[in-house]
């Protein structure tokens, strides 16, 4: 149904004795809206469009299934007052089942969804993006790659951004099996870009203030990030490659121009399990972590301004990892722990401005406990 100065161009196309239930709804204003739908397998199923648009906006939707088993996908699309929405989606697979995409736009902001799988075991897909302001834009890709450790035998990969303001930007592109992620941005010109690959992976980020970055990337099996930045022109760059490696980054109110790098590589085995917290609510605070062995814990907490903070562990012995502590509420202060081998625990303790500790172990059973301050 167009109405104004709208375009709108529908192609359908059902080959199969299977296929059944093509349907395209639009409603326009001032806008133009084009959608491709073709079902072509042995027992595609539904493919459906819904595009409710108004002024100044633009949508593309593409559908194809083909393939046996193919089935339900689904895409609508919401907007107003001048967006653009691209969704494309592909179901070819032998066991390919659901896909659903779902955008709701006020504004004009862009919002571009591919999910494509055309493998063995492929099941349920959904992206779904809420976006409230303008010049927000959104990038989601869900495909499959049938590399890595796991190949095939795909399953549920679920992506929902939420982004409220003006400027921010997401580009989430999840690879293969049982992903998740779940991303919410309200401020003016933040940023998450996060790749998950393999299987297993699971992303939250939620990011509340302005100019706050959150990188990550995650393959190995059965890692997860959670990232909370509240302040201002934060950043937080997560990098795992092990198993089930949890990484967790809270950037507080107060935390402005703070930075946190996290780097968990396993190495290799049944597990690599090691776990990275940081949490910093004062003024450009600088921590990095790296772990790249078995079962390693490093937890930071920095409440003053200034402080830096740089942890090393690499626990050689699976299931016999390091534990390191660095707690900072002073101002300048810098901490520096290098451990190797396992069982060893450092414990930093600086309370009062300017205070410096280096902690250097190697070997096994060490403990080294720092307390500076007033």
């Amino acid at each position: 149904v167009p109405s104004g100065s709208s375009d709108s161009t529908i192609n359908q196309t059902a080959a199969n004795p299977a296929s059944r239930d093509l349907l395209a709804r639009v409603t326009q204003s001032d806008s133009s809206s084009i959608v491709n739908q073709m079902a072509t397998g042995q027992t595609a199923t539904q493919l459906n469009a819904f595009i409710d648009q108004q002024s100044g906006s633009t949508s593309t939707v593409n559908q194809t299934a083909s393939g046996a088993q193919s089935g339900h996908l689904d895409a609508r699309v919401t907007q107003r007052n001048g967006a653009t929405a691209t969704i494309n989606q592909t179901a070819a697979g032998q066991a390919s089942n659901n896909q659903d995409a779902i955008v709701n736009q006020n504004g004009a902001s862009t919002v571009n969804i591919s999910q494509r799988f055309d493998n063995d075991g492929s099941n349920t897909f959904s992206a779904t993006v809420r976006q409230t302001g303008s010049g927000n834009l959104a990038n989601v890709t869900q495909r499959d790659e049938g590399f890595g450790i796991v190949g095939n035998a795909d399953a549920n990969l679920t992506a929902d951004v939420n982004q409220n303001g003006t400027g921010n930007t997401t580009d989430l592109v999840q690879e293969n099996k049982s992903a998740f992620a779940d991303i919410d941005q309200t401020g003016d010109g933040n940023t998450v870009d996060a790749f998950q690959g393999t299987a297993g992976q699971n992303l939250v980020v939620l990011q509340t203030g302005d100019g706050n970055t959150s990188n990550s990337s995650q393959t190995g099996l059965n890692n997860s990030a959670d990232v909370f930045q509240a302040g201002n022109g934060a950043t937080s760059t997560i990098n795992q490659t092990g198993r089930n490696d949890l990484a967790f980054v809270d950037q507080l109110v107060g935390s402005d121009g703070s930075r946190s790098l996290i780097t968990q590589t396993g190495a290799g085995g049944p597990r690599s399990e090691n776990r990275a917290e940081v949490i910093q609510s004062g003024l450009s605070n600088m921590s990095e972590i790296t772990q790249d062995g078995f079962n390693s814990t490093a937890e930071l907490n920095q409440s003053g301004a200034g402080n830096e903070s740089n942890i090393t562990q690499t626990g050689t012995v699976d299931g016999f990892g390091n534990l390191a502590d660095v707690t900072q509420s002073g101002s300048n202060n810098e901490s520096n722990i290098t451990q190797n081998g396992s069982l060893n625990s450092a414990t930093v303790t600086q309370s009062s401005n300017n205070n410096l500790s280096n902690i250097t172990q190697t070997g096994n059973g060490g403990s080294v406990t720092v307390t500076q301050g007033f």
